[in-house]
């Protein structure tokens, strides 16, 4: 499939390929009918169910972000890969998080 590479106004400038200007009426329209009755079902859709503790395992492409997680009590490392258990997804998104920050540290 080849994408447009400018908008469909003709003015030059360069447009997304996920723009909304690339939509025709029609594209809306069909995405508004596809969309909409599934939207007012999330209530009805039971969570799904996730293991217990959560495994959680991760590559950092830093070693000294992965000299730093090293630190974290619970986490383990060989090598570049961190992991760890956690026992809800809020702690483990927190964990998360903060493996993110660390690989924005500068030595």
């Amino acid at each position: 499939m080849r994408y447009p590479t400018s908008n469909p106004k003709g003015n030059g400038q360069a447009a997304p390929r996920h723009s909304s200007s690339l939509q025709t009426p029609r594209t809306r329209e069909r995405l508004r009918q596809g969309v909409s009755p599934r939207i007012w079902r999330y209530d009805k859709q039971p969570p799904v169910p996730l293991p217990r503790p959560l495994d959680v395992e991760g590559d950092l492409h830093q070693p000294g972000s992965a000299d730093l997680a090293a630190l974290i009590p619970g986490l383990t490392r060989i090598g570049r890969t961190v992991a760890f258990s956690a026992k809800a997804m809020t702690a483990a998104y927190g964990l998360l998080q903060l493996l993110a920050l660390l690989t924005h540290l500068e030595p």
